[in-house]
Parts: C-alpha cells; sequence; structure tokens
C-alpha cells in the first residue's frame, strides 16, 4: 500500500503487520485468498478505524481463552474459526429462502461447499464427470463449470 498518498489526503492510519512461522503461512495464505475471493475488485480500501478495534476485540478474546501470548499465534486460533463457517460466506450472494443470488458476478466454491478443497477421492469422480460432460458437449469446454449445474437438476 502506498502510504504516501494517504498521508497526502490528510487521513489517519494505523499499519498492521501479521507475522507467521512458515507452518503457519500456507493456511494464513489460504485464509486471506478466500476472504479475498468473495469480492472480485480492481481496488484496495483501507479499512475504517472503527473496524480496527472489533479486529483487536478478537485477537484479544482469542488470547484470552487460549492463554496465548503471540499475536501470530492468536491468529492461529481464529483462522479455524472462520474456516468453519466459510459456508456463511454464501449470505453475501445467495438467498437462502429464495433459492436465488442476491448480487451478479462470481462465488467463491469455499463459500458453497463450506470447506476449502474436497478428498482426492471425491475430486477426480466430480472431474471425471466434468470430462464426460465436455467431451459428450452437455457443458462447453471453456465453462466447465456449467457441470455443476447439470448434476444439481438431475
Amino acid at each position: 500500500m502506498d502510504v504516501a498518498s494517504l498521508g497526502e489526503a490528510n487521513l489517519d492510519f494505523a499499519s498492521v503487520q501479521f507475522m507467521f512461522l512458515p507452518a503457519e503461512l500456507e493456511c494464513a495464505k489460504a485464509a486471506f485468498d478466500a476472504a479475498r475471493s468473495t469480492a472480485a475488485a480492481d481496488q484496495w480500501w483501507v479499512a475504517r478505524l472503527v473496524q480496527y478495534e472489533p479486529v483487536l476485540d478478537a485477537l484479544e478474546a482469542s488470547r484470552a481463552a487460549y492463554k496465548i501470548g503471540n499475536s501470530a499465534t492468536v491468529l492461529g486460533v481464529i483462522l479455524p474459526v472462520f474456516e468453519r463457517h466459510l459456508g456463511e460466506l454464501a449470505e453475501v450472494w445467495f438467498d437462502a429462502d429464495s433459492g436465488e443470488p442476491t448480487r451478479s458476478g462470481t462465488a467463491p466454491l469455499e463459500s458453497v461447499f463450506g470447506v476449502w478443497d474436497l478428498p482426492v477421492e471425491t475430486a477426480a469422480v466430480v472431474r471425471a464427470a466434468i470430462d464426460r460432460m465436455v467431451q459428450d458437449g452437455t457443458v462447453p469446454v471453456d465453462e466447465p463449470w456449467r457441470a455443476l449445474e447439470v448434476l444439481a437438476e438431475r
């Protein structure tokens, strides 16, 4: 982020830095990627100061509950809680009562399935079904995700 442009606008801001151990880094990257994928944008937005305090409160509550002193470790506690609620991300693009989308664009698969990934055996079955549907012309070669629609309608 270019903080010089923030200073020119006379905005008050606070820099926040997260550091992870190598073993924790992949989990953190996956969580941040999932959070980013909920909204497609070509812009970066700075969080408002009123959002900063709730983040600190969440870190503090988790730190106190687990008796952890290290902030990176505390974030490692928060990430699995986020992961357990991945499916709830659908609430921003899906109306469960009507079964219809509430906005246009794309939705991350994590919010559809509620998990980051599938067991390899399941993924292989799904991939083979998609390949068959592409080969027989049921779904366009450049839109293999449409196989999910076909399977859901069956």
